[in-house]
């Protein structure tokens, strides 16, 4: 891989990682131990968070499983690869960091569930009294840590690797076009482990290294695909918020053009993150969306416990704590990485 891709690669993972702190960011609902307390669903406010988190952030997790399933195939020639080598790797990079923070979350939130001081802001079921057997689910099926489902579903989809290798190669786009079409409609349940449109993203991904189209893909006037999303995403917000209506092809529409307009635009905002100055924050990528699902939901708690629970503080709470967990979790990755090395890596999965 060039390095002009690689940066590409590196600075949009974590311009999407930016994204799912976003999208985790939706403060319209919010659980106390007093209750839930809400934000009117058609208000101004809910209207901008729809925009940002259920719009443009809804393009960050099948970016991942593309870039994902791309990097799987793009190191080495389709010809000769060693799948138990590659697959062994991502039980270090993808495995080992999910228990760790499975289990870091769980010990964290089962103690501080004891204490005074934190349980009322942790009003999840009393992990105290759940069995073995439940405890065990909450840690390797990630119901306690709802984000930690993507490195368990992509590492799922790594072990399927030789078969969709195999498929690929006999079916190539016509295969491709069929998960695609399946994928805009939607017509699977959700189930609860192994997401089967982040499946179609990692295949995608597979298929673009596999036959080498990251080198043929361009289009024309791309700078139409902006405003084109914008469009898209403004129309689906405008309905979701005041009609509640979730258009499911508008909004797979929107992930479409999205998609093609941050890839195809990427010289408008590029520059900026390659900066010497910023660019190394970007290798922290892992660290921030292994760390910021716990941070966001407590930054949101005791803002809106201090400010109170309205459609201004909302606003101002849903961009300002989302900055100011990013910051703290760059910050710990800095200082585990200078004084843990050794647990910094773990934690990363040695990225």
């Amino acid at each position: 891989m060039d390095k002009a891709l690689s940066t590409k690669l590196r600075v949009t993972m974590f311009i999407a990682i930016m994204m799912v702190v976003f999208n985790h960011a939706y403060n319209l609902k919010i659980k106390l131990a007093t209750g839930t307390q809400y934000v009117k669903s058609d208000s101004a406010t809910a209207f901008f968070e729809n925009i940002i988190s259920k719009g443009i952030a809804r393009i960050a997790v099948p970016l991942f499983f593309i870039i994902s399933g791309y990097l799987f195939f793009s190191s080495t020639e389709t010809t000769k690869i060693n799948f138990r080598k590659k697959i062994l790797k991502r039980f270090k990079t993808l495995a080992v960091p999910f228990l760790f923070w499975s289990t870091l979350t769980f010990t964290i939130m089962y103690i501080a569930q004891l204490l005074p001081g934190t349980g009322h802001f942790l009003p999840y079921k009393l992990l105290r009294n759940c069995s073995l057997s439940q405890c065990l689910k909450e840690i390797f099926a990630s119901t306690l840590v709802g984000h930690l489902w993507f490195i368990r579903d992509l590492f799922l989809y790594v072990l399927l690797t030789p078969i969709i290798y195999y498929v690929l190669r006999k079916t190539g786009i016509i295969l491709l076009l069929g998960l695609v079409i399946v994928w805009f409609f939607e017509p699977f349940q959700e189930w609860p482990v192994f997401n089967i449109y982040g499946f179609i993203a990692f295949i995608t991904g597979n298929f673009i290294a596999i036959y080498g189209i990251e080198r043929k893909l361009t289009i024309a006037m791309s700078r139409w695909l902006i405003p084109i999303w914008v469009v898209i995403v403004f129309v689906r917000a405008y309905y979701l918020t005041y009609y509640g209506v979730e258009i499911a092809w508008l909004k797979n529409l929107g992930i479409m053009a999205g998609l093609a307009a941050v890839w195809f635009n990427y010289d408008l905002y590029g520059f900026f993150f390659e900066q010497k100055q910023i660019f190394w924050v970007t290798s922290f990528t892992f660290f921030v969306y292994a760390a910021h699902f716990a941070m966001i939901v407590i930054a949101h708690k005791i803002w809106l416990t201090t400010w109170g629970v309205s459609e201004a503080s909302a606003l101002v709470g849903y961009f300002v704590c989302p900055l100011f967990v990013i910051l703290i979790c760059v910050a710990l990755a800095i200082l585990f990485k200078r004084y843990c090395r050794g647990l910094y890596q773990v934690m990363t999965g040695w990225r």
